[in-house]
């Protein structure tokens, strides 16, 4: 099993993070336009918070990249937006205006940053990286199980002779082999999510001034390609909410007799078809209490103080047991969006937690490629 500490760096220094989260803004620009376009045409609950949840995804991806003005513009938006869904305010067509306008430029923060100079990524001459469409894998993978349906060895027993059956069973097992291959060849790393959702912490814990230590902890493990850019999402709300809520600042750790700096551990294991990702912090651990006492302000059930009722409220749209808004929380979207990426997949969340000790959220997911 790999492990690895990220030290303290910044994406800048790292290019391929750098276009991979410009691709991930330009990604959730289109939704955020798409999503503000039905809005207009129909300003449901359930609409209105798909655009709120949209701009704060925004957001995460601004902070991350140090787009201070998209940050800005992001947070204005949503304050718009949480009046517009508290029923203060009413959307009117000016208004609609301008959250389209802060999308524009939000944009320009993000395209503005790719065009400025990167560091060039150093290649080696030596290694050579093939891009290979997931779709064409696929096909590939579907015209072999349907050549194999056609020389099935036990259905052919009786049409052959002793030779013939040979060379189909050796047919069979080169296909079999093909497939394996194929399957193996569409999946992809984990590597370098990992690592962008830990430098996300590190810029974060700086931001904070909270230092922390990271710790990635995983197996080379590769999964589906349709899964992993909700997953990324996930990680990205995941680790926030860790550092922002989860682990304490200094003055606080000292008084509870923990060292100053915070630990913050991502760890990836498969079994079998199943993957487990988990994120764990060694901060305050989930406030029972607290969490209760907001959930009955809000006329939330919780029939038991354990961790699967914890979980379900804190994943409500909405919740937060944070009194003071900032830039970084108090909203309450963070979890409700994981628990929604998650169902897109099939994936599922739950929590282990003690006072003082931390806290460990797990998404379990069954992998498969077809």
């Amino acid at each position: 099993m790999n492990s690895s500490i990220v030290e303290n760096s910044w994406c800048a220094e790292d290019p391929q993070i750098w276009i991979k989260m410009h691709s991930e803004a330009k990604t959730r620009l289109t939704s955020s336009k798409a999503a503000l376009s039905v809005l207009s045409a129909n300003q449901s609950a359930s609409n209105l918070y798909r655009v709120f949840r949209e701009f704060h995804t925004l957001k995460s991806v601004a902070g991350f990249m140090q787009l201070d003005v998209a940050v800005h513009l992001a947070h204005d938006a949503e304050d718009v937006l949480e009046q517009a869904r508290q029923g203060n305010i009413e959307l009117t067509h000016d208004l609609l205006q301008v959250l389209a306008d802060s999308l524009q430029a939000i944009e320009q923060c993000f395209d503005a940053a790719a065009d400025s100079p990167r560091p060039l990524v150093e290649t080696n001459e030596e290694e050579t990286c093939l891009s290979v469409d997931p779709r064409e894998l696929l096909k590939l993978i579907r015209c072999i199980d349907t050549f194999s349906a056609f020389i099935d060895p036990a259905e052919l027993a009786d049409t052959v002779d002793i030779e013939g059956q040979r060379v189909i069973e050796f047919i069979d097992g080169i296909l079999d082999e093909m497939r394996a291959l194929a399957c193996r060849l569409q999946q992809v790393s984990l590597d370098e999510t990992l690592q962008q959702s830990a430098r996300v912490a590190k810029s974060l814990s700086i931001h904070l001034h909270r230092p922390i230590d990271i710790e990635i902890v995983d197996d080379d493990v590769k999964i589906n390609p349709r899964t992993l850019n909700a997953l990324r999402e996930c990680l990205l709300h995941l680790v926030r909410n860790a550092v922002d809520h989860g682990i304490e600042d200094p003055k606080q750790r000292q008084l509870a007799c923990k060292p100053a700096c915070g630990t913050l551990v991502i760890k990836v294991v498969r079994c079998g078809e199943y993957v487990e990702v988990s994120v764990a912090d060694d901060g305050s651990g989930i406030d029972v209490t607290r969490v209760a006492n907001r959930a009955a302000e809000l006329g939330l059930p919780l029939p038991q103080l354990n961790t699967e009722d914890l979980l379900r409220v804190m994943c409500t749209g909405g919740f937060s047991t944070r009194k003071d808004l900032t830039e970084l929380s108090g909203r309450g979207v963070g979890l409700d969006v994981v628990e929604n990426r998650l169902r897109s997949f099939g994936g599922q969340l739950s929590l282990e937690s003690e006072v003082n000790k931390g806290s460990r959220f797990i998404i379990r997911f069954r992998d498969t490629i077809l």
